[in-house]
């Protein structure tokens, strides 16, 4: 890779349409680039662990992102810069969302502070990953936290799972930095990996109640300093008769020593 590459200049003329996967990703000391206004596709990792990138600019005609990807490790990113002719993507203080404005597409990674998800609004997959915020506030229309959604959170950023949330998904906390984490009574299901490698947490409490609860494979995995789980009655510990599934899945709580 070009690790030490810095600056990116296109020539004048230059038509290029798609910034492909892998273009600039693992370009650790990339911190300029502009991008031609002929780019319509930026590709899954374009720019992956391109973490000294500060600010992007995204073209008028540009329509295809895969923001959960592209920018994954960019965590020096400050400003996402859209075309104001741009008629797919807005951007409005760190927060990347659709023209629209009913989904969420992305949050940057130096956004500080607190932010309250608005209500019946929809959020992409990994919208969240790597955030630095203070503390972030979800709608209590909330019924599914997306795959990826707080992937490698900070340890300082508050998040309380309402009431009325049904599903976690994958990954959805994966190598997030959290020492706690609540569970309401709420959640039927708690997707595979949703919960890896959270080497901080120590405590998990799921709420009682009458809603049966499945726990994914590999949900906890490598939880290490992992010592307090409260797991009620709601969930089966055995298979279901038939179809051999089990509410806590194979290696949800592998590697987690502490237990």
């Amino acid at each position: 890779g070009c690790s030490s590459l810095e600056t990116v200049i296109f020539a004048d003329g230059n038509v290029i349409d798609t910034i492909t996967s892998w273009m600039f990703g693992n370009c650790y000391s990339l911190k300029n680039i502009t991008l031609p206004d002929t780019v319509t596709t930026i590709e899954s990792s374009a720019f992956q662990m391109c973490r000294s990138l500060e600010t992007i600019n995204i073209p008028a005609w540009c329509a295809s992102i895969d923001f959960r990807a592209a920018f994954y490790g960019c965590y020096s990113l400050t400003s996402i810069n859209i075309d104001p002719e741009n008629e797919t993507f807005v951007v409005e203080d760190g927060i990347v969302m659709n023209k629209a404005k009913t989904e969420i597409l992305a949050c940057l990674p130096q956004k500080t502070g607190s932010y309250t998800i608005p209500e019946n609004v929809t959020i992409a997959d990994g919208a969240f990953q790597n955030t630095n915020l203070d503390e972030i506030v979800l709608p209590t229309s909330l019924k599914k936290i997306p795959n990826y959604w707080f992937s490698g959170i900070s340890a300082d950023t508050q998040i309380t799972i309402p009431e009325g949330v049904e599903t976690i998904g994958e990954y959805a906390f994966a190598y997030g930095e959290m020492t706690t984490i609540n569970i309401p009574a709420s959640v039927s299901s708690i997707g595979k990996y949703a919960f890896q490698n959270c080497k901080n947490l120590q405590t998990v409490n799921i709420a009682g109640g009458n809603v049966r609860l499945a726990i994914g494979s590999n949900a906890f995995e490598n939880c290490e300093a992992l010592d307090n789980v409260v797991i009620p009655a709601r969930v089966r510990l055995t298979a279901t008769a038939s179809s051999g599934n089990f509410a806590v899945g194979a290696y949800a709580f592998k590697r987690c020593y502490s237990l």
